[in-house]
């Protein structure tokens, strides 16, 4: 359309649950597809366009998506992104093991994939856990994520043992283009 001449709200998107959920604190799009963290509840919300490709159609609730082993606390949905039929949803108050230790709040990121590909009414499935391979507790890993075809950033914005530098760890796809597959820190 034409960009100049302004925007239209559609929908107006509404959390269900109790007060003080964070309904909207961070958001994903890609094409016909929403996600949107509700992080105090562990959770993030995808939303589909019930006509596809029509950008006047209104959205759905397509699937609630929690990761396998999330607990209280763990902001899962504090980053988030997705590209294609990939999403990445970062846990930054997760309690990641970093080699044989336990790691307060060293955070995760999760990778799901859409269950049929190009399909945006599609249910989505958890892939793999990331994790830094050298994180610290409070460092906060998934706090933002950014993910771009076969390769993600995760930003880990406390990390560097309490100093507060933050970093920023990057993940790629061992096959490319293959929605099961595992992904390396490089």
């Amino acid at each position: 359309g034409d960009l100049a001449s302004g925007w239209t709200e559609i929908q107006r998107l509404l959390g269900t649950g109790s007060a003080n959920q964070y309904f909207g604190d961070r958001t994903a799009v890609q094409g016909d597809t929403i996600a949107i963290s509700q992080n105090r509840q562990n959770a993030v919300r995808v939303y589909s366009r019930t006509t596809p490709g029509d950008l006047t159609s209104t959205f759905q609730q397509v699937v609630y998506l929690q990761a396998t082993d999330s607990v209280s606390g763990d902001s899962f949905g504090a980053g988030m992104s997705i590209s294609g039929d990939t999403m990445v949803v970062g846990a930054s108050g997760h309690d990641s093991v970093i080699g044989s230790t336990q790691q307060s709040d060293s955070g995760a990121a999760y990778v799901f994939r859409r269950n049929t590909p190009g399909d945006p009414t599609s249910t989505w499935t958890e892939v793999v856990k990331l994790t830094a391979s050298d994180g610290v507790a409070s460092g906060r890993f998934g706090k933002l994520v950014s993910l771009d075809g076969d390769t993600v950033a995760i930003a880990a914005t406390k990390d560097d043992s309490g100093s507060l530098a933050g970093a920023v760890y990057v993940f790629t796809r061992n096959s490319p283009g293959e929605l099961t597959s595992n992904w390396t820190q490089v």
